[in-house]
């Protein structure tokens, strides 16, 4: 039997911090992270419907989050500029900050809930990602016409799911230009004590009129292949000179003299 609150979950923009919308700089990730149980789930939505949070919220997501704060390190480095922690999600703030899927669930073994299973067939994650892939729900549709509203640099936190963000924000057929495997760092793998290089990827498209560049990097932190501070500037570094390479004109907005020296 249908569920509308698992109904809601799965097709509507749940489940990311937000920031400002007419920044030009946005952010993607996986799915927020705190995980929610099914029971709290109905509660949670009826909180999510402004999508930017106030200084306090704002600031408390960076408590113990690395992943956060590597976004305020890159977004600095982008605008040449620094921004509190308070204000980075805030509806002035510097960015806008979306994920690909919907918000963590509490799992068993890597499975969803017999409620949520009874009432959407979706048995775990992987299932989940198919159906939204497959259009079976609206959620990427509605991505897609959020982020292509404007031009705008798109960064996504993991190089696992690269064709996914390719489909979810450009759609492989507006592809204009693209750039893949730029090396930006490395590491030694302790197993096997054999060097492994970190690469990101660069994608143009034109999408209503717009430009669209989603950057495709490395999972930000928590993982060897995390870029590590000292890497982050060559992300900036590369994405900019993609943009000046192809005269995105209406994306020149990047000061990249002070990244240069970073």
């Amino acid at each position: 039997m249908k569920n509308k609150t698992y109904e809601y979950w799965a097709n509507e923009l749940i489940g990311f911090q937000g920031g400002n919308k007419d920044s030009k700089l946005w952010f993607c990730g996986l799915e927020y992270q705190a995980k929610f149980e099914t029971k709290d789930l109905e509660d949670y939505i009826s909180k999510s419907k402004v999508d930017y949070l106030d200084k306090h919220n704002s600031k408390a997501q960076f408590k113990n989050e690395k992943f956060n704060q590597a976004l305020l390190k890159l977004s600095n480095l982008f605008l040449s500029t620094v921004h509190k922690e308070e204000d980075f999600f805030t509806k002035d703030g510097p960015i806008y900050k979306i994920n690909l899927y919907p918000p963590g669930l509490n799992q068993t073994d890597d499975e969803y809930s017999c409620e949520i299973h009874d009432s959407l067939n979706i048995i775990n994650k992987k299932d989940m990602r198919i159906a939204m892939l497959s259009g079976e729900y609206t959620r990427f549709e509605k991505l897609k016409k959020l982020v292509t509203g404007k031009s705008k640099v798109i960064i996504c936190c993991s190089r696992n799911e690269e064709s996914i963000f390719k489909q979810a924000f450009i759609g492989f057929k507006n592809i204009k230009k693209s750039k893949r495997n730029i090396k930006i760092g490395s590491y030694t793998n302790k197993k096997s004590n054999k060097l492994i290089h970190k690469y990101m990827s660069i994608y143009h498209g034109i999408v209503n009129d717009n430009d669209i560049i989603v950057v495709i990097v490395p999972f930000l932190s928590g993982k060897p292949s995390s870029p590590k501070s000292n890497e982050l500037p060559n992300i900036v570094k590369e994405t900019i000179n993609f943009i000046k390479e192809q005269e995105i004109s209406n994306l020149k907005i990047f000061n990249f003299k002070t990244n240069e020296s970073s």
